[in-house]
């Protein structure tokens, strides 16, 4: 942890939840600290996508551990942790990075409920943001419905509900063929 004003630094802890982990994204509670990311990374080299299992982790305002929860059932990778109204959301993808994952938790980590957003090809989940009055933005890329990785963002209400989805671009620089006519 570091001091904002002047980056000297407050503590340094290191976390070991087990096998080959990493810490994704954090945030601040008023009872210390909820991370969120992976264990057991198949894939140790890769950050992009390991092939692990989603976790959250629970520590003290010191960066001591006070609890770990698996969330693999929901998360392969979770990515993002939002607070809004005294609940935590957190977004990432599902098992084989096939679709977005979106959770909906309490502050010591019972879900309240999981949803999935995607198409029939992988969707890749690393965004989200929430807007002052919950909308829940989740963004990354997707192959559903296109010859190669688009940009796909959503915008979901604080019960999960879908309002829209949008797909566009090429993220990757793919030059599509061109047919002429002659």
């Amino acid at each position: 942890k570091l001091d904002k004003n002047d980056g000297s630094e407050q503590f340094s802890v290191v976390i070991d939840n087990g096998g080959t982990d990493a810490f994704e994204h954090l945030v601040k509670t008023p009872n210390g600290i909820i991370c969120v990311g992976y264990v057991h990374a198949q894939d140790p080299s890769n950050t992009f996508y390991t092939e692990g299992e989603g976790f959250i982790t629970f520590l003290d305002n010191e960066g001591r551990k006070l609890n770990g929860v698996n969330i693999n059932p929901y998360l392969s990778q979770a990515y993002r942790i939002y607070e809004f109204q005294k609940w935590f959301y957190i977004s990432g993808l599902t098992k084989n990075a096939d679709d977005f994952g979106l959770l909906k938790m309490d502050s010591v980590g019972t879900i309240q409920w999981s949803r999935n957003y995607g198409g029939a090809a992988q969707d890749h989940c690393f965004g989200m943001d929430i807007a002052n009055d919950g909308s829940i933005f989740l963004t990354g890329h997707t192959q559903s419905g296109k010859e190669n990785w688009d940009t796909y963002t959503t915008k979901i209400d604080t019960a999960g509900t879908l309002i829209w989805e949008a797909r566009a671009g090429s993220p990757r620089g793919f030059k599509p063929a061109y047919i002429h006519d002659e």
